[in-house]
């Protein structure tokens, strides 16, 4: 209902606004009908309404509507980290459940019930019986998510997807530090989450317009534009956020979309709702309204102090003066409301608050005074005439509110008004309450009517991108009128609106008639060459970052840079072990070191620290993060800077004997970041990184323990990126960048001054060195130089010391005291001191032109002798008695006046200034940032041009840091040219032309740029496996860090009493082989042999791959993709759960996080394999109500994948290994002793058994057996889990089989169980009575021909097992035949064990034949793929003959 009268007659700017507006519509409109033949038509058509059709639509042959789900499929990002959800519930007493940081003390009790909160029913009659709840508001994120859960349209499947849920729990992450006053502390939550979720693969499909998430704050917590503003994060204003819907209270931008606050009120069923609506719409109402809140005295604009006094002074009206007691409490609130036909809802400290919908909930006819409270924000949920549920009384302000006029206002509508009101508000009831996630509602309630709110936005977006204009015009845009008081009015249309509609019709219409057809240029509008949105930018201003633009890699885990800055006692500040203590000192005033307050003159003022040279990696990042260009989309980059500490990562292990050890963390970078997005763009030669140590200390050739160094720049990952270090080698990725010294200014004054400085100082030595003699340094001329020094009254020598040389007060005072400095090279070509010599204006004397000429080219000049002085020394006989001092006296007083000059001038280049400021000038931070730029552009200008990329890109270039030679030609040098010269006269007298391949083939094979020009035969090829080692946690470490939740048997933990034996625990040891047997009983071998539990055959072939010898950390080499997850394990814990849900959803946040990893997309997951230690039927629970197992091998994905399992399925992707036995040979010698000792076992029984009856199992035949071997004086029974009797003792079990000829081998629970190898392994022949327990399924393992090593009695059915029979059967079979068996088990032993992991045999075991069969699958299907074949054709088919008895049994 409108209470209000209308706006003065005059002309507004909004009419001229709307003059304008409607001017161009029409002018536009018009204009292209008229000149439709100038452009033609079909060309004006097509730029109007051509729909673009969606690619995937053309695939769709056959469509039909089966699917209720079309068009409604939701995907659940449950990949986000938990640190952006899950944590905060787990640490819920650091949430304050309120609006302030400390009025309550925590978010705990306000979980409970899926976020629902404590139950509230018991209400002495004022709510209904059930499903009343105290809940937070600020919990509906949670309350969401949960509900999200149980959608029934969800899919695993990105790519089906019509939106995408993201369960990012927004409230909970800002309200840990809203009130810090740090805001960088405050957004760092949400600008980590935006950066994660921007990498995602699903977020490209429409980038991120097709994400939501929902909050239970207001829009305006998430909307700070200011910095030094008070209030909430920028989350709201980061680019990647203004992508994405947030569901909300809303604000002004249309991406903030307001959903109902949560109620009290979540019912389970529709008639809860319904007794619900009857309760409120009989409900008596003794007063006319009420007021539920409390002043605020001091918010500007606030109307509730008038409202208060209005209802204090009318016997009509109730007012509950809030506080959190009262008002906090679900009965009290709904109590006030039920007993009044009017609720009166003021702005709260938002637009909106949770009382307008406590009060439609008690069917209290809201009345609202600001439009912004209901009407322009739920659109999704009330009718869009207000006046039907609601009264709206104008109040801009306290002012507008006079005495009485609420009362007057509300008797003034008539009883008739008031009852429809109250029936649409009842009416309104489902639609706005959240139904609880644990129940359903056949009726949409508030979750239901967002997520179809989103879905019809996101198709929205979808049809103006297929429409071919920009998504992003209207999605985020700013609506200034939403929340603006305004202008009442009678709902005629004013004068001034129509005479403006006159004014532009007629503008238009005098325009339209002048003739435009050759003024207006034609490409403009129909160019395809030309962007449309650009065309309507009219004035285009050139941006100063372009070509320079550069992403952080900020994502990179901490243990690669920030973990190293935290745990600095661990590092040495030196260049040895221990000579230093720790790092920690130095890595004050961002990695500048601690500050020089007082350097008796000798140093400027200001800008001096004791800065350790290997920090140059933090300073170079802390640089990087105040650089002007940076960019959060890595699309729009030139260069991509990679945060990671490499020198600081070495140190830890650099003097470690153990090379894996050293290699680990680079193996681990290089991997991480190759698996990044951001790497496919130009396979990582746009990535780039910086070191504090020299590049050698990266570069170790060969994998001896002796030699320095890690391989970091020899993994093929790094070779393709660029490394500045403080010196380069001689490979052309690494470039030198300055050494940093101690003069680090904040300003272009200190430069300068610094420089004035230098320039005016008194120089009364001709030169000095400052070092210490290399006595133990082949070819150092170190010694010679101290000897020359010390014989020169010219020369001061300052024999360096930790303590002396590392004080920069000492250092420069001795460089400023001098005209020359002396720069030998150092432990390597180059050392800081050359850099300390330039800053204190001393002119450089080099004996070597890789101590400076060739490496640093950024920086110094190319004609070196315009800054330094060129001793050229080939080693230390031609540095002759004197022969420096008579160089340096030689050289003119001009000249040396010059270098000087030249070397002060260099100075501000050669420094890294204070990160925390920045200088005009450009410092060696700028010089190396514009160098990478050039050098990754010129990388893009060789693959614009077709060229290779590689090629010259890491090449290696020896003369770069060869000695070269004196100025002469050496006569050996002559004697080549001249050999040369003569072998290619001789050469040239043949003729080739039609010998070998032929001038053709010739030429191709020497230059064909598909072939490799130096073939090696790499043993390897055809054999590599990538280890997707970066598979979280949770899906195996985790599990066995919780081993004592987990069952070692086919039993749930529960049931198999307290012992802590019971769990899986103690089975861990030994790599998962279980505890080691020390007591054998000459039943086993002396060792080797342990108490294995089949179940961690997961565990035992990780183990087993981690050594496997054909490893790759690059996944385009692999020719298979292993996911060492522990699928058994994590089925162990849930298997026995009733709710499906629980027992599923391991299995699909695996497969979920595979298929979304960049190596998933190769073959579509039909690389790669995993193994389990439990039969595979664990995980084949169909959709049919069965009880038993997972559905993992049922998921879209996984189907792509193949299984290895200790027994298959009828599924082809199913593949059976064997069961793992106790013995776990370390060496070939231990086989052949077991296979020795089998075979001379003296075998007393013809054939045994050991198992137990299977009673409960209708078809099993283990009865049958036990009957016929009791009977029998030939056969041994061993009656498991009878008193005394333990099968899962090796020596029980072993001593049986190894004294029996023949052991029988029946189904178990499934078709196979693990006696068939244990008998295997005794040399005692099986017996086998269905094809499937071995024949079917062990087919890289076992003969094709079966009678070669067992016996097959086939039983199809228990009455086919005549008495007597087995032993008949046996008794038939030759002596030689049964020898010729024995040999042939005995032989197939090494390739039924598994080696112990910690050790490698020469022959194969079954570990390497379940690896060769996987390889050999993988590789059938890229030959389907290359013949162009579909390759899901008979990969994962169903084939149920794999497991159906013969119909010629005896034949088979």
């Amino acid at each position: 209902m409108v209470v209000g009268r209308s706006m003065a007659g005059k002309l507004s700017q909004q009419v001229w606004v709307g003059i304008l507006v409607s001017f161009y519509i029409l002018c536009i409109s018009l204009f292209c009908l008229r000149y439709s033949t100038s452009l033609g038509a079909n060309n004006v058509i097509n730029l109007l309404v051509n729909k673009q059709v969606h690619p995937t639509c053309t695939m769709k042959i056959n469509h039909t509507n089966s699917d209720s789900c079309l068009n409604r499929y939701i995907y659940i990002h449950d990949g986000l980290p938990a640190r952006f959800n899950y944590d905060f519930l787990n640490n819920c007493e650091s949430l304050s459940p309120r609006t302030s940081s400390s009025n309550k003390p925590s978010m705990c009790p306000q979980l409970v019930n899926l976020g629902l909160g404590p139950d509230v029913s018991k209400s002495e009659g004022v709510l209904s019986d059930k499903s009343w709840y105290k809940t937070n508001p600020h919990l509906l994120e949670v309350i969401f998510h949960n509900r999200m859960k149980k959608y029934e349209c969800l899919t695993s499947n990105s790519n089906l997807a019509s939106a995408i849920y993201v369960p990012f729990y927004p409230s909970m992450g800002v309200g840990v530090y809203l009130w810090d006053s740090n805001v960088e502390i405050r957004d760092a939550s949400a600008k980590d989450f935006v950066k994660w979720i921007s990498r995602q693969p699903e977020w490209r499909k429409m980038w991120g317009r097709d994400h939501f998430f929902a909050s239970g704050r207001t829009a305006w917590d998430f909307r700070r534009q200011k910095d030094s503003s008070d209030w909430g994060s920028k989350l709201g204003f980061l680019p990647e956020s203004l992508n994405m819907t947030m569901l909300i209270e809303g604000s002004e931008w249309k991406n903030d979309i307001a959903i109902p606050y949560p109620t009290n009120f979540h019912p389970t069923e529709d008639s809860e709702v319904v007794a619900w609506q009857n309760k409120v719409r009989k409900q008596e109402r003794p007063y006319l309204f009420t007021f539920a809140g409390a002043p605020r005295p001091n918010l500007e604009g606030s109307i509730r102090g008038k409202l208060i006094e209005h209802c204090q002074a009318s016997n009509n009206c109730n007012f509950l003066h809030c506080t959190e007691k009262i008002c906090g409490m679900p009965i009290t609130v709904m109590r006030a409301f039920q007993s009044s036909v009017y609720c009166l809802q003021p702005v709260g400290d938002s637009f909106t608050r949770r009382s307008a919908f406590d009060a439609f909930l008690a069917g209290c006819i809201p009345v609202f005074f600001h439009p912004a409270t209901a009407y322009t924000q739920y659109l999704w949920y009330l009718p869009k005439d207000h006046t039907k549920y609601s009264v709206f009384i104008p109040a801009k302000d306290g002012n507008y509110l006079k005495e009485g006029r609420i009362e007057n206002i509300l008797l003034g509508i008539s009883k008739e008004k008031g009852a429809a009101m109250r029936e649409e508000v009842i009416r309104l009831i489902p639609k706005l309450v959240y139904a609880d996630p644990r129940g359903r509602l056949k009726t949409p309630d508030a979750f239901d009517i967002a997520v179809q709110g989103m879905l019809d936005r996101i198709e929205n977006v979808r049809k103006v991108m297929n429409e071919g204009r920009d998504p992003s015009a209207d999605f985020a845009g700013l609506e200034n009128d939403k929340f603006k008081f305004p202008d009442i009015h009678t709902g005629k249309c004013p004068q001034e609106v129509w005479f403006g509609i006159l004014i532009a019709f007629a503008l238009c219409f005098v325009l339209f008639s002048f003739d435009h057809s050759t003024s207006l240029s034609v490409d403009v509008l129909v160019n395809e060459k030309e962007n449309p949105i650009r065309v309507l930018n009219f004035s285009h201003t050139k941006d100063s970052c372009s070509d320079r633009y550069i992403y952080i890699h900020d994502s990179l885990p901490a243990r690669f840079n920030h973990d190293f800055i935290n745990n600095c006692e661990s590092l040495s500040a030196g260049t040895s072990m221990t000579n230093v203590p720790n790092m920690c000192p130095h890595l004050v005033n961002l990695g500048l070191g601690p500050k020089i307050n007082n350097s008796d003159g000798v140093l400027s003022n200001a800008g001096w620290f004791v800065t350790n040279p290997y920090l140059l990696e933090v300073i170079f990042h802390n640089r990087m993060k105040k650089y002007e260009c940076l960019t959060r989309n890595s699309t729009l980059a030139s260069a991509i800077y990679v945060p990671f500490y490499p020198s600081m990562d070495v140190g830890v292990h650099l003097w470690d004997s153990n090379i894996e050890i050293r290699d680990s963390s680079a193996k681990e970078f290089v991997k991480w970041l190759s698996g990044q997005p951001e790497w496919t763009k130009m396979w990582g030669r746009d990535h780039f990184f910086a070191s504090g140590r020299i590049s050698w200390d990266f570069r170790r050739e060969r994998d001896n323990s002796s030699n320095w160094g890690s391989k970091l720049r020899f993994l093929p990952e790094s070779l393709n990126m660029t490394m500045l270090s403080i010196e380069g080698s001689r490979w052309k990725n690494d470039v030198a960048i300055p050494y940093p010294t101690n003069f680090h200014p904040s300003n272009d004054s200190e430069v300068v001054q610094w420089q004035d400085k230098v320039r005016k100082e008194e120089r009364p030595y001709l030169f000095t060195f400052a070092g210490a003699p290399r006595p133990n340094q082949e070819g150092s001329i170190r010694g010679k130089l101290i000897e020359h020094c010390q014989a020169s009254t010219n020369c001061n020598f300052l024999h360096c010391t930790e303590k002396i040389c590392g004080n920069p007060i000492t250092v420069m005072r001795a460089f400023q005291s001098s005209v020359y400095c002396l720069q030998p090279a150092g432990d390597s070509f180059t050392r800081r001191s050359t850099f300390d010599a330039f800053l204190a204006g001393c002119i450089p004397v080099f004996f070597h032109p890789a101590t400076a000429y060739t490496q640093y080219l950024w920086y110094l000049p190319k004609n070196h002798t315009k800054y330094s002085v060129y001793i050229p020394v080939r080693d230390v006989t031609d540095l002759k008695e004197g022969s420096i001092e008579k160089i340096l006296l030689g050289i003119s007083k001009d000249r040396e006046l010059a270098m000087r000059e030249e070397v002060i001038r260099l100075i501000p280049k050669l420094v890294y200034a204070d990160p925390s400021s920045r200088l005009e000038t450009k410092d060696a931070f700028d010089i190396a940032v514009q160098g990478i730029l050039e050098r990754i552009e010129n990388v893009r200008k060789e693959i614009r041009e077709g060229r290779d990329p590689s090629i010259g890109f890491a090449d290696e270039d020896n003369g770069r840091m060869e000695k070269p030679l004196a100025g002469k030609y050496y006569k050996e040098k002559w004697f080549g040219v001249l050999v040369s010269f003569f072998l290619f006269f001789v050469l040239l007298c043949f003729d080739y032309s039609t010998s070998m391949l032929g001038v053709y083939s010739g030429v191709n094979l020497l230059v064909n740029k598909h072939v490799r020009p130096f073939y090696l035969k790499d043993s390897c090829f055809g054999r590599y496996i990538y280890v997707h080692d970066d598979l979280p946690t949770r899906f195996n470490y985790d599990l066995l860090a919780n081993c004592q939740s987990l069952s070692t048997g086919s039993k749930a933990l529960s049931d198999q009493g307290a012992n802590t034996g019971d769990n899986m625990c103690p089975h861990l040891v030994n790599s998962g082989l279980g505890p080691q047997i020390g007591k054998p009983g000459k039943v086993l071998a002396n060792k080797s042999w342990f108490i294995t539990n089949p179940y961690l055959l997961e565990v035992i072939f990780h183990n087993k791959m981690k050594t496997y010898k054909c490893l790759t950390n690059n996944s385009n080499l692999a020719s298979a993709i292993y996911v060492p997850s522990y699928t058994g394990l994590d089925a162990s814990r849930h298997l026995w759960d009733f709710d499906h849900n629980v027992r599923d959803a391991s299995a699909k946040d695996l497969v979920n996080w595979l298929t979304r990893r960049p190596e998933w997309k190769k073959m579509w997951g039909r690389d790669h394999f995993f193994v389990s230690g439990r039969t595979s039927w664990d995980f084949r629970r169909p959709d049919n109500g069965s009880d038993w197992g997972t559905n993992l091998r049922f998921l879209p994905g996984s189907m792509n994948m193949s299984m290895l399992s200790v027994e298959g399925s009828c599924w082809r992707n199913d593949l059976a290994i064997p069961y793992p036995t106790n013995f776990h040979p370390s060496n070939d010698s231990e086989v052949v002793q077991w296979q020795n000792r089998v075979k001379k076992y003296k075998r007393p029984h013809l054939f045994s058994f050991i198992g137990a009856p299977r009673p409960g199992m209708q078809k099993s035949i283990r009865g049958k057996l036990i009957n016929q071997c009791q009977a029998s004086n030939n056969c041994k029974f061993v009656h498991c889990g009878s008193p005394g009797i333990n099968c899962n003792d090796p020596v029980t079990v072993m001593r049986v089989f190894e004294k029996s000829v023949y052991c029988l081998q029946p189904p178990g629970d499934s078709h196979t169980r693990r006696s068939a190898f244990d008998s295997l392994l005794a040399g005692c022949i099986p017996v086998f009575f269905h094809p499937a327990t071995a024949y079917t399924q062990y087919l890289w393992h076992l003969p094709e021909k079966h009678t070669k090593y067992s016996v097959f009695i086939p039983v199809k059915e228990v009455e086919d097992l005549k008495e007597g029979m087995i032993e008949k059967t046996l008794l038939r079979i030759s002596k030689e035949r049964e020898l010729a068996m024995r040999e042939e088990v005995i032989r197939l032993i090494p390739k039924l064990v598994y080696a112990d992991p910690r050790s490698r045999l020469e022959s194969e075991d079954a570990f390497d034949l379940a690896v060769q069969g996987v390889l050999e699958r993988i590789e059938n299907v890229r030959k389907v793929i290359r013949e162009g074949k579909d390759p899901s054709v008979g990969f994962a088919d169903e084939d149920w003959t794999k497991f159906m008895f013969p119909e010629a049994p005896e034949e088979y």
